[in-house]
């Protein structure tokens, strides 16, 4: 598992009812993941891929409450952007140095040329896909993206590539996210440019 790089209470704007929801955030590997209370280890409610995300500093939002300091989170699944505030500027300044910090090394990683690297898999109970997160059963079965390592259900794992970098000549199930991010990398195009 990768370390686990920073962590705290943040408020998270709901992408559907535009409410502000209090949740436990921490960074690891190439994920924003947030959880349902504000504690670590509590259920997990999602995940943002942080693997060419952009990031800016939103004007102050308020609400009755409080003052919220926000960073708007764009990432290359997502037409709207994710909103998290912070309570304080410094707050939310540090975070913004976190995700910045973090994007960085996780993006390099993804689109460098592996060097004959072994992917691990990880064994997880839902699908990680950000826009996803649904738990694997009988009738939703989990796959693992040979890209990646990280485990999908079939409708988020539709995408083929060939690895050779990764020691597969034929083609090989992907997860759609890498799929995208390996195809703009190879037709050197930004990855909002390709269509689905």
């Amino acid at each position: 598992d990768d370390p686990v790089s920073k962590g705290g209470k943040l408020v998270k704007r709901s992408s559907i009812t535009k409410t502000y929801q209090n949740r436990y955030f921490i960074i690891q590997g190439p994920w924003l993941i947030f959880y349902q209370n504000l504690k670590s280890g509590s259920k997990e409610k999602g995940r943002i891929n942080l693997v060419g995300a952009q990031f800016s500093l939103s004007e102050k939002f308020t609400s009755v409450k409080r003052s919220r300091y926000a960073i708007a989170v764009k990432t290359r699944e997502r037409v709207e952007p994710y909103i998290v505030c912070a309570p304080t500027a410094q707050e939310r300044d540090e975070w913004m140095n976190s995700l910045l910090s973090q994007e960085q090394k996780v993006s390099v990683v993804s689109t460098s040329e592996h060097d004959g690297r072994e992917v691990t898999w990880k064994e997880e109970d839902f699908c990680h896909h950000p826009d996803c997160n649904k738990p694997f059963n009988l009738i939703r079965r989990k796959h693992h993206c040979r890209h990646c390592g990280y485990s999908f259900c079939d409708a988020h794992s539709t995408k083929t590539l060939r690895l050779p970098e990764l020691g597969f000549e034929e083609l090989v199930r992907v997860c759609d996210i890498c799929h995208k991010i390996l195809t703009a990398h190879l037709a050197n195009a930004p990855p909002s440019d390709i269509q689905w």
